[in-house]
Formats: C-alpha cells, sequence, structure tokens
C-alpha cells in the first residue's frame, strides 16, 4: 500500500469526524502543534474556526489562557474582557470576575454584574460586600437627598438603608424634604424606631420657622419627656 507522505488532517478530521488531536496523536505527531495560540482570543478564534466537534486541545488552551490572563488582569475593564472571552463556567470566569469585584470602583459596575446573579456563592458574597462599602462611601460623602433616598428605597442591605436613612434626614434643607424622608422611611426598623423618631424631630425643630411647625416637631414628632421634646418647648415659648 502506497504511504502518504502528506496528509489532509483538517479534511479527515471533517469526513471522518475524529477530533484533528487524536488523528495527530494516532500518527505520531506531537500534540502541542495543534494549538500555536499564544493568547486567550487566539486560542477561541482558533477553536471557532475548528471542525463541529471542537478539538480537546484547542478548548484546553483557550482555558488556560483565559485563566492566566484573568489572573493577570490589572483593571476593571481588563477583567471584562477577559470574563467576556473566557469559555463560559471555566475557572478563568470565575477568576475574572473576582478580579472585575476587586477592580470595580463604582456602584454601577457592581450593579451590572448582580443583573440576573442568583445563586448562593463565594462570587455572590464578595458582590455584595463591594457594593455595600461602596453605598457606604456614597453615603458617606453625598449630601444630595435625591440620591440618598434613591440608595435608600432601591437597596434592601440593612447595612446600607439604616446609615442612608440617617444621612438622607440629616441633610434635609426643608420641611417638605423632611416629609419625604418621614413619610417614606417610616421606622419599620424596631430596633432602631425610637432613634430615628429622635432623629427626625430634631431635624424638624432644627428647621422650624414656624409656630405650627415647632409645635408639630414638639408635640407630634418628638418623644414624651426626651430631651428634643424639652428643646421644642423652650423654642416654643419664644413665639409668647
Amino acid at each position: 500500500m502506497e504511504t502518504k507522505t502528506q496528509i489532509d488532517i483538517e479534511k479527515m478530521s471533517k469526513e471522518t469526524s475524529i477530533p484533528v488531536f487524536k488523528i495527530r496523536k494516532a500518527l505520531g505527531m506531537p500534540a502541542e502543534e495543534v494549538c500555536t495560540a499564544k493568547t486567550a482570543q487566539e486560542a477561541k478564534d482558533m477553536r471557532d474556526k475548528a471542525t463541529p466537534i471542537w478539538p480537546a486541545i484547542i478548548t484546553q488552551a483557550w482555558c488556560e489562557l483565559s485563566l492566566k490572563e484573568a489572573l493577570a488582569a490589572s483593571s476593571f475593564e481588563e477583567a471584562v474582557r477577559v470574563f467576556d472571552l473566557a469559555p463560559k463556567g471555566s475557572q478563568a470566569n470565575v477568576e475574572a470576575r473576582k478580579k472585575m469585584i476587586e477592580f470595580a470602583t463604582t456602584i454601577e459596575q457592581v450593579d451590572s454584574m448582580l443583573i440576573g446573579f442568583h445563586s448562593a456563592s463565594e462570587e455572590l458574597e464578595l458582590m455584595q460586600n463591594k457594593l455595600i462599602s461602596l453605598l457606604l462611601q456614597e453615603i458617606e460623602k453625598t449630601e444630595d437627598v435625591n440620591r440618598l433616598e434613591r440608595i435608600y428605597k432601591s437597596y434592601g442591605f440593612l447595612k446600607v438603608k439604616i446609615p442612608a436613612r440617617k444621612k438622607w434626614i440629616q441633610c434635609c434643607k426643608t420641611i417638605k424634604e423632611l416629609k419625604v424622608a418621614n413619610f417614606l422611611g417610616g421606622n419599620e426598623y424596631e430596633s432602631n424606631a425610637y432613634e430615628f423618631r429622635i432623629l427626625i424631630a430634631k431635624r424638624w425643630l432644627e428647621l422650624a420657622v414656624t409656630q405650627s411647625d415647632v409645635w408639630i416637631a414638639t408635640h407630634n414628632m418628638a418623644p414624651d419627656d426626651s430631651d428634643v421634646q424639652i428643646e421644642g418647648i423652650k423654642k416654643l415659648a419664644t413665639f409668647f
């Protein structure tokens, strides 16, 4: 039988449904020559152009190169690129997401990662902790009552809602704004209800310029015999 000196491996693989790497192995050809990719993108491109049965050696290279690039990522944008490029469900996916969490600097970036992510896992816990950290930073630096209201209403973490509402109350500059904070906020946290009542009454009293508003802070808002009620009575006395 005549021996071929050159074999069209791609054609043989296509017509026989035998993966290229198996043909090369059977013929004694070095397996590493099947995938010469140096980057995850090159490996993915080779995989996309391969026969319908993905050569395992290319998929393996794609996973390994993606993981290498994920671990080397040094910015949020770079981590996103690797995450989108890496095989879904691979370790590279996991490591790229961790880098995204590490380098995220905005609430919006973490929010985007949480969309559609429901499974309880280490990754979810990391994302939630990072989100809480960023939200607390935002609460500390902002004095925008609209921003504080949105944070309070949009996130369910008690670690966020309680300080957000406190800051929201403190930043109100009019009775009208304070009414919104009082009405929408409510006293839903039983252990903090008294504290919030004091905060509302104190801020209401500070903003009050009419006898009516001082009376409301003193009679309706402040707890009986509290320091705030005493201050309210003193301020109310100035109208007589």
